[in-house]
């Protein structure tokens, strides 16, 4: 069961009394989705916050999850569930393992795309008419 990564985006997973409620968040579009028993109950996109709530109700209760970013460099994720205003759980989900990491693959990603740069820089340069 993946819980965060870039491509499948951050996984929450809470159970309430028989009641199955999966949080997922997108690292690449900002959509936040919250599932209850596999069904959608709620979805958004939030891309320049650190914090968002979403609210539901299921059987007659009313819940909240909410999202808090708490470290942009390694993605460091909160989510938490609260049912009737009360904190049920709260787990915490990081993308990287560090902002060691996260500026590594940046670094990486940037040498990456000079060197292609300048090969096609190269090859219009040789092929480009006089």
């Amino acid at each position: 069961m993946a819980t965060s990564g870039i491509r499948e985006g951050y996984w929450f997973y809470f159970n309430d009394e028989g009641v199955d409620i999966a949080v997922n968040g997108s690292m690449w579009s900002g959509r936040e989705t919250v599932y209850v028993n596999d069904n959608p109950v709620s979805d958004k996109r939030e891309m320049f916050k650190v914090k968002s709530s979403h609210t539901f109700t299921h059987a007659e209760q009313a819940y909240r999850v909410t999202f808090e970013m708490d470290n942009i460099l390694t993605g460091r994720l909160e989510c938490s569930l609260f049912k009737n205003n009360r904190l049920i759980a709260k787990q915490e989900k990081a993308a990287f393992d560090s902002a060691k990491s996260f500026i590594k693959i940046i670094g990486v990603g940037f040498l990456f795309g000079l060197l292609i740069g300048g090969a096609a820089l190269a090859l219009f340069m040789q092929f480009a008419p006089a």
